[in-house]
């Protein structure tokens, strides 16, 4: 079942009781579950918040409330009481933002969240097993305390599927590696850290047992605070980035769920 936002408006724009145009609002609306999503917060509305969340959270005081409920009664949403949300996994929503979460894989259940936490006292509470899990992509319609989520496949260009190769991984990784290194070299070498001076940092027993000292000699000082952060890559480097993180938060997690029980 593929998702359907309809952005093909038919509303007049202006004043008085003439029906604002959605796009000047920033909405999108989702056919396939009849939900209005604002594409700035990233969430659907619900019906009964409609009004307020434009009037208050955005200030669009510009927009009567009679102009904002003729849209309202014009698009239709449903009762997100009533929305059934798909069993299988689907292409993700469009302006609905993407969250790693994690689904129970126990036979029969259909628990889906986006906390770890949550899941394995789920899995240890309800099915005594916390290796019943595995994370994936999910996002959920509206913003609560219940939300429901429901899993999701992030859509990319054909030529660049988000699921990669091990050979596609591997190179990208050696291809940042590469531009670091370069990077690396254009730093002047000044700063060293050497055993002299860490000062009182080498007196650590913590430093002697891992051997950071030895370790850390010779490195410049300004380009390992860097390497705490996380660099902003290029754009054409964005989606792949995801494609990593999404690979390495699924071992971790993995490993995670091995050593834990």
């Amino acid at each position: 079942m593929a998702s359907n936002t309809n952005t093909k408006w038919q509303f007049s724009v202006g004043s008085g009781s003439e029906i604002p145009n959605p796009e000047t609002l920033g909405i999108a609306f989702c056919s396939q579950f009849r939900v209005i999503i604002c594409k700035e917060c990233q969430i659907g509305i619900q019906p009964s918040m409609f009004i307020s969340h434009f009037r208050g959270i955005h200030k669009m005081s510009n927009f009567s409330r009679n102009q904002l409920g003729s849209l309202l009664e014009k698009l239709e949403p449903i009762d997100p009481s009533l929305i059934q949300l798909p069993v299988d996994s689907i292409p993700a929503i469009p302006h609905i933002a993407i969250h790693q979460g994690f689904i129970c894989t126990a036979s029969g259940c259909s628990f889906i969240v986006q906390s770890a936490k949550w899941m394995k006292s789920h899995c240890r509470e309800r099915h005594n097993d916390t290796r019943l899990q595995q994370a994936c992509l999910v996002q959920t319609l509206f913003s609560s305390t219940k939300s429901r989520y429901f899993v999701v496949k992030k859509v990319y260009p054909v030529s660049d599927p988000f699921e990669p190769s091990e050979e596609q991984l591997l190179s990208f990784v050696d291809e940042l590696v590469s531009e670091h290194d370069q990077l690396d070299q254009l730093v002047e070498n000044t700063n060293k850290v050497t055993s002299e001076n860490l000062g009182e940092m080498d007196q650590s027993p913590w430093l002697k047992k891992t051997g950071w000292t030895k370790h850390l000699a010779g490195m410049d000082r300004s380009v390992l605070v860097r390497r705490i952060y996380l660099p902003p890559p290029p754009k054409e480097h964005e989606h792949r980035l995801a494609m990593l993180f999404s690979s390495f938060d699924r071992v971790c997690t993995s490993a995670t769920t091995l050593v834990s029980v």
